[in-house]
């Protein structure tokens, strides 16, 4: 089953060096005291980072989200992104940034896999969809069940 593609749910850039993710929630609750359109800015830390979880910190204030694949360097050009579960969250948010720090692609959905693209399984080496053609980062939110993040991941660079 293919994931769907994010187009207005997770927007990432990196601008004057500060990490900007803005997260479209809604509460459906109109008593709730999470407004329904939150904007995260985070700035990156040089807090250090454990040797197997290479990347640089991002202060979120939000739980840590462990990346486990791929490695930051000789991924390929469509690779797989693999992330560690977060008790309570109830889908994941992914971004690709280029290079320059553009947003290249995001993904949103329940599982903790997903090849570059959105498939579920490795397509034939032809077929359409987003590749890793140079250096970029990326990173993963998790998302509770009222639809606010809960959990944040380091901003993990990444080579084919």
């Amino acid at each position: 089953m293919r994931a769907r593609l994010i187009v207005g749910g997770l927007a990432a850039a990196l601008t004057a060096g500060a990490v900007v993710a803005t997260l479209i929630v809604s509460t459906g609750d109109s008593a709730a005291s999470v407004p329904s359109s939150t904007t995260t800015t985070a700035t990156p830390t040089s807090a250090p980072v454990a040797a197997e979880l290479p990347g640089q910190a991002i202060n979120l204030g939000l739980a840590p989200l462990e990346l486990l694949e791929p490695a930051t360097t000789a991924s390929g050009n469509r690779p797989t992104f693999r992330w560690s579960a977060i008790e309570g969250a109830t889908s994941y948010l992914l971004a690709i940034l280029d290079a320059a720090n553009d947003p290249v692609w995001a993904w949103q959905g329940t599982a903790t896999e997903v090849i570059l693209g959105g498939w579920d399984q490795t397509p034939p080496d032809d077929a359409p969809g987003p590749l890793i053609t140079g250096p970029g980062q990326w990173f993963v939110v998790g998302v509770g069940a009222d639809g606010v993040p809960i959990a944040s991941s380091v901003l993990r660079p990444i080579t084919p």
